[in-house]
Formats: C-alpha cells, structure tokens, sequence
C-alpha cells in the first residue's frame, strides 16, 4: 500500500466492490437516488430551456444503443446520457450526494441507465456501479470541494469526470490498471466554472452531462488500452495542485471507504431551489398556514437574510439619509445595514450594524453607500457576491474591494437611482 497513489486504491476499491457486500440498507438508498433522478428527468424533458441540447443529441445520429428519458429515442450511449443528464439538472429538484460531493446523481445514474442499456448489465450490476460512483465523487468532493469552489470552479465538473469513469468503468469491467488510466485521462477532462451565477444562462444544466460524457469516454479510452497520468490526483501537477493549491488532505479521500457509504448520506429537494432555503420555505409554509399573514403584512427582512443589502456609512451625515436608503431598500426587496459609526451616533440601531462587531453577511448585492471600507466592516461584507460602492471620496478604501464604484455624492446618487428602479418596476 505504501507509495501508492490515489487513483491505484481507489481503483482497487471500486473493481472489489461486490453486490454481495452491500446491506439492504445501500441498496434501498441506491434505489432511491435512481427514482429520484428518474423522475427529475421526466419533468426535465419537458422544459424549454434545456430543449437545445434535446433538439443537438438528436441531430447527432449514430448508432442507437442507449434511450432518451421521455422523447425516447435512441441513439449513442455517450449522448443519450448526456440528455437524460441535462434533464436530471434542468430544475433546481436534483438531490445532493453526500459530504461535499455536489449532485452525483445527475452524473452517475444517467451513465447507469445508458451504458447499462447498451451493455445488458444486470440491476445488481447497475447497482453496485452506482454505489461505487456515489462513492468516488463523494470521497474526492471531501478533500477538494471547498477548494475548487473558492477558485470560482463548479465541483460538479471538477469532480464528476471521476464518478462517471468509476460508474462506466465497473460496468465495462476494467482492470485495477486499466481504472487507474481512465481516472487519469478524465483528469485532463475536470473543469467548469460558476460565471453562471453572476452573468446568467441556462449552461449550468449541462455541467453533469459534460462531466459524465467525458468520465464514461475516459473508461471506453483505457480499455482499448489509452492510459493516463496514475498520480491525477496527488501529482505536482495533478488534479489537489490545480483546483486546491496543494491543500487538499489526499486521506479525507482513501480513509474508510464505504464506512458509511455515501450514497446512504444523501439529501433529497422537495423544493425547486437550492437546498439551503428548503428548512426557510418550509418554516414559512407552517407560519403562512397557522398565522394566515399575506406577503404584504411583512414589514422588513432580516440583515442575515437578504439577498440585497443597501448600507450606509459615517458619510451618511444623520439619520434623515437612512429614510433614503430604506426607500431604495424597499424598492428592492433589501435589507438596510449600516457600518459602525452610524450605530455608535445613535442614528440606527445597532441590530443594522454590519461588521466584525455586528453582522456577517453574504448577499448577492451589498451596495455601500457613504462608507470608508474599514477592514472592520469589511469583515462583515467581504462574502457578498457583489458590491457595489457609491462614495463622493475616489481613494476611499471601499473602492478597492467593490465589484462595481460610483464617485459622487450620495445624496444626488441616491434618489437618481431610486427615481430610476421605479420607472423599471412601473414599466
């Protein structure tokens, strides 16, 4: 075992893995990811948004070895899973695998359903192979999730390639070796970034299907004998060098595999969003159903909670410049902050205060108006997606962590601002 690398145990693990191993209890979960997946897929088919990538698949032709959920038609394994992928991804109701492994099921259970179609494989053989995909991406997004993601990468891609060839390469019946050179041939196939989330499109549904396409081409690759780097994963230039920096802990991956499986650790969306609001929305419904309110009664969202913050600093000169910031606010269904010279005057309460001494928070938009940027409130902001910053000073040290600056006065900024979001919102 000593001086082995990464993908040599994982490859071990995953061509030893039997049916005959596993409990009622991961073959029960293992059925459930699969029905959810499918049923996602189902819905997925339907949707406009992802009908381009139906109507490409479509277009491609080929030899018709694998089903596409709904339409069904056949055609290549690599792309009809590719679709049933796009579809499983379409609506925000994928379940998130366990650990920090983001959606495995959007890349393993499509790869099942195509290749196990093309190979005749048996359903324990689907099974297992799942479980050993769970296992794999789930193991490696322990090590290099939050890695990969603070360096703007998406997981889903980085880590996914890896699942799909464990997935494809168990039901070809690759060798130890042979999973070893698919593992680092998809290496050289991670990737996909989160530009997404702040610019738009719809290409965040295709991040499992390009995992998954380029996972399963990886395994086909090594068994006509194609090979790859077997250090992928530890190497100087490998996959914890690339996407973690070299910070990744190689153990978090090898250490008790399948103790607890991590396909039984999964969690499972009833609600069309992500996964952290699901505990919000259902806090919500109960209150909406035992309190009867209307949205309309609401006076205010909580600073923690709100996706849009307006805040306003020292430059604010009183507490008559917030009444400006609270008419923006309410414009934009935001939340007033302030930083801490405006509470320690008296002018808001300190339960608006935004910074290591008040509130962290993290909101898609954070719009600075008025302030400095000392690194005390900084502390405080620094997470927000964006930040947008209006301060009459251009050297003002907001200026340099702001996503977006505006040098003038606030007090002309302001209502030209709010004037302007009312005419959007009236027409």
């Amino acid at each position: 075992m000593a001086g082995e690398t990464i993908a040599a145990r994982l490859a071990r693990w995953v061509i030893g893995l039997r049916y005959e191993d596993l409990s009622p209890e991961v073959v029960f979960h293992a059925r459930r990811c699969m029905l959810d997946v499918l049923g996602v897929q189902i819905r997925g088919a339907t949707l406009p948004w992802v009908q381009p990538v139906y109507r490409y698949v479509r277009s491609l032709g080929g030899p018709t070895e694998a089903t596409i959920t709904y339409h069904g038609d056949r055609i290549s394994t690599p792309y009809a899973a590719y679709a049933n992928s796009t579809f499983s991804y379409s609506c925000e109701l994928q379940h998130h695998g366990s650990l920090r492994s983001a959606h495995t099921g959007v890349i393993v259970v499509p790869t099942v359903q195509a290749l196990g179609e093309k190979l005749g494989s048996t359903g324990r053989d689907a099974i297992t192979a799942m479980v050993a995909g769970y296992e794999v991406q789930g193991r490696l997004g322990l090590a290099l999730f939050e890695h990969a993601l603070r360096r703007h990468f998406h997981p889903q891609g980085v880590l996914g390639v890896f699942s799909a060839a464990a997935t494809a390469g168990k039901l070809l019946g690759l060798d130890e070796e042979q999973l070893v050179h698919a593992f680092g041939i998809a290496g050289s196939h991670a990737s996909t970034i989160l530009e997404y989330d702040q610019a738009g499109g719809e290409v965040k549904r295709t991040h499992g299907a390009i995992a998954l396409r380029n996972g399963m081409q990886s395994a086909f690759l090594a068994k006509e004998g194609f090979t790859g780097p077997p250090s992928v994963f530890e190497g100087r230039r490998g996959i914890f060098a690339a996407f973690g920096g070299g910070e990744p802990d190689p153990e978090l991956v090898l250490s008790d595999l399948g103790h607890p499986y991590c396909i039984t650790r999964c969690r499972f969306r009833i609600y069309p969003t992500v996964g952290g609001l699901h505990t919000t929305l259902d806090v919500l419904d109960r209150m909406a159903t035992e309190h009867s309110f209307d949205y309309q009664e609401v006076e205010g969202i909580k600073l923690e909670d709100a996706d849009v913050i307006v805040s306003g600093g020292r430059g604010i000169g009183g507490p008559e410049g917030f009444e400006g910031l609270a008419e923006l606010a309410k414009l934009l269904k935001a939340a007033v902050g302030a930083s801490r010279p405006p509470c320690d005057s008296g002018w808001v309460p300190d339960t608006m205060q935004v910074g290591l001494t008040g509130k962290i928070v993290s909101p898609d938009l954070y719009i600075a108006v008025a302030l400095s940027g000392s690194s005390q409130h900084l502390a405080g902001c620094g997470g927000s997606k964006n930040i947008v910053a209006i301060n009459k000073d251009p050297e003002a040290n907001i200026f340099k962590e702001a996503s977006y600056g505006v040098v003038g006065d606030y007090k002309k900024i302001i209502p030209a601002l709010t004037e302007k979001v009312k005419e959007l919102l009236a027409g």
